[in-house]
């Protein structure tokens, strides 16, 4: 008895086992994923602020370094700079990863990276510099980096601000963080859409009505929109990219 459909079947589950095999491969070769994680990071104080990176390195290595943890405070201000030396995981291919710090109003951060011809790069961000100059322009400081295979390395992390603050910094492969990215700006955007709507219709209803305390509203709703997206950095990072003096003081001047 002729079975015309079992080589037809037989050949459906071989394709499926090797599309299952290929798909395993593919996952097993696939960039790591990072969602906002951290590793040990050590951190030394420069009070004089005109120490140079190879200093700072040395005395990481002379075991100056002590444990930082979370968003622990560093005691900033004036010409007091934090070295952070945050030690990056070994990868078995070339990875893009980006280091953030969550805080929008730092003054000056610069990611210190060995490149691999043995040359160190400087990525620097800040209010210190206007958003459109920084390595990459974003809601708050953030750095590219790309992961090759080797054994984990560390790169170096200055921070300077006019009070003690807690560094709060995160890593995300390249497509975790162009997700939370993308989410991120459309839950402002939402809100900024909103204020406009707001706005809007104050506007008319002080026509319609001839009743200026809905300008007065549309004003206090206005000033509070913007010092909420000041705060969130999106203002900085859209309303005025080439102001850093005025996007060092927004923070504070508009709430």
């Amino acid at each position: 008895m002729k079975m015309p459909g079992f080589k037809t079947f037989l050949l459906a589950c071989t394709l499926l086992i090797l599309g299952l095999a290929s798909q395993a491969r593919a996952s097993h070769t696939q960039g790591p994923v990072w969602k906002g994680v951290q590793y040990p990071t050590e951190v030394v104080m420069d009070e004089s602020g005109q120490q140079s990176l190879e200093t700072i390195r040395s005395r990481f290595a002379r075991g100056e370094g002590m444990a930082l943890s979370g968003n622990q405070q560093l005691a900033l201000g004036g010409t007091n700079t934090g070295w952070l030396r945050i030690v990056l995981p070994a990868v078995t291919f070339p990875a893009d990863a980006i280091l953030t710090v969550v805080h929008p109003g730092l003054d000056a951060v610069a990611l210190y990276d060995l490149l691999p011809g043995g040359d160190w790069q400087a990525q620097r961000s800040g209010d210190s510099l206007p958003v459109a100059e920084w390595s990459r322009p974003y809601l708050h400081p953030a750095f590219l980096l790309e992961l090759l295979p080797g054994e984990p390395r560390a790169v170096y992390l200055a921070v300077r601000h006019s009070s003690p603050v807690g560094v709060y910094w995160q890593l995300w492969d390249r497509s975790s963080f162009d997700r939370q990215s993308s989410t991120l700006h459309m839950v402002l955007g939402a809100y900024l859409g909103f204020v406009v709507l707001v706005v809007v219709l104050s506007c008319f209803n002080a026509w319609n009505w001839r009743d200026p305390i809905h300008l007065v509203y549309a004003a206090y709703v206005v000033i509070l929109g913007v010092g909420q997206l000041t705060l969130t950095g999106l203002a900085g990072e859209y309303f005025w990219p080439n102001h850093a003096w005025w996007n060092d003081i927004a923070a504070i001047v508009v709430p």
